[in-house]
């Protein structure tokens, strides 16, 4: 047991990112690195003075030898202030073959912030990057270095605005906690409130925790940031959420995109199909949305793509039982190219399914593309 748990701890020792201070002066970086280490711990982080009078190449051999010396495999980054020191990561990565990424304007809340993700397992190079390129210090979020381990912090939280708080409210909070789940391994809770009650509860709600935003029907009377239920399904919805957790310096890593619409199309289609999995109809669904796209003029928005990938999926499902649609409208206003699009389609997915849509079930499809104007975003 003891040599299993000392092969996990050094497994995860290893799989940290190295973060290397660089600055001019005689102790600057240093002395970041030591609050750093001072408040967090010893960390995989080093700092590397370059006093005013020191050559450059001098520096950069230093923080060459030392990117080889704590590289875990992780790659390193390099926080560096200003000047020279803001072109050497290039020069570290092809004299070594080490990932390194830089981020100039270093300061003791970008050293902190580096070290404490770089301490979270399994937190890669690039996310730490993405997290920290923008970021200016901890703001009114901490008013002091030592706030970041004030274990009376408030809980980060999202409110759901429906009529009632539930049904519609719940299941937005399912889809939010679902995409907050690939985006963050901060802890944020989603709260449903009904609208009749939504200032009163947002306040106590407030009270508890750091309410972060608020999304659903209708704008709280608090000062809360809000994203309207049909502009979190629009196409950049999802970014304006993401975007707004990262105003507020939680930690947001890498993800898919469109995964409210995902999450959408699969609750949707749990309820209409009996004889196809949702979860796995809908990678087949997003193929087919993806040869269409690729082959018509039109840009399809989240809403229309919702609704279309719906169709299609109950399309497939009368498939299964042999129980398609039957066109009965005029043949000569069909759009050759359209046709053509989702004919391509059709034969992506039967590939993938060995299951293809009728003529009269694509010619269905056609007419609800058609309905929707061109290049609507």
């Amino acid at each position: 047991m003891t040599l299993l748990i000392s092969s996990l701890l050094k497994d995860q020792e290893n799989s940290r990112v190295a973060v290397l201070v660089a600055t001019h002066g005689n102790n600057t970086a240093t002395s970041m690195v030591n609050v750093a280490k001072k408040l967090l711990g010893d960390g995989l982080v080093e700092g590397i003075d370059m006093p005013l009078d020191e050559s450059p190449k001098i520096t950069l051999d230093k923080l060459t030898e030392r990117a080889k010396e704590m590289d875990m495999g992780c790659g390193v980054l390099l926080l560096v202030d200003m000047g020279s020191l803001t072109g050497f990561a290039q020069v570290i990565t092809e004299r070594t073959g080490i990932d390194v990424r830089s981020i100039d304007m270093v300061s003791t809340a970008t050293v902190i912030e580096a070290v404490r993700k770089s301490n979270i397992l399994d937190t890669d190079l690039a996310d730490i990057y993405d997290a920290l390129k923008d970021f200016r210090g901890y703001g009114g979020y901490a008013s002091s270095d030592s706030d970041l381990l004030d274990t009376d912090a408030k809980p980060h939280a999202i409110a759901t605005i429906c009529a009632t708080g539930e049904g519609t409210a719940e299941k937005l909070q399912s889809f939010i906690e679902n995409i907050l789940e690939t985006i963050t391994t901060d802890p944020i809770r989603v709260v449903p409130i009904g609208v009749h009650e939504s200032e009163n509860k947002m306040k106590i709600l407030m009270e508890e925790y750091d309410v972060l935003m608020a999304v659903g029907i209708e704008k709280p009377n608090v000062p809360v940031p809000f994203i309207p239920l049909e502009k979190l399904f629009a196409s950049d919805g999802e970014e304006q959420l993401v975007n707004l957790i990262k105003g507020r310096n939680v930690f947001v890593k890498k993800s898919e995109t469109g995964r409210i619409a995902k999450e959408v199309v699969e609750d949707s289609l749990s309820e209409f199909l009996t004889y196809l999995n949702p979860k796995k109809t809908i990678d087949i669904l997003n193929t087919f949305l993806k040869v269409l796209e690729e082959n018509t003029e039109p840009i399809l928005n989240n809403a229309f793509k919702i609704n279309l990938l719906i169709h299609i999926g109950c399309a497939l499902e009368r498939m299964v039982v042999n129980d398609g649609l039957i066109y009965r409208e005029d043949h000569s206003n069909f759009d050759p190219a359209v046709l053509d699009a989702l004919n391509k389609a059709n034969e992506a997915v039967s590939k993938r399914l060995n299951l293809s849509l009728t003529e009269d079930e694509l010619y269905y499809i056609h007419d609800i593309i058609q309905t929707m104007p061109a290049h609507s975003i």
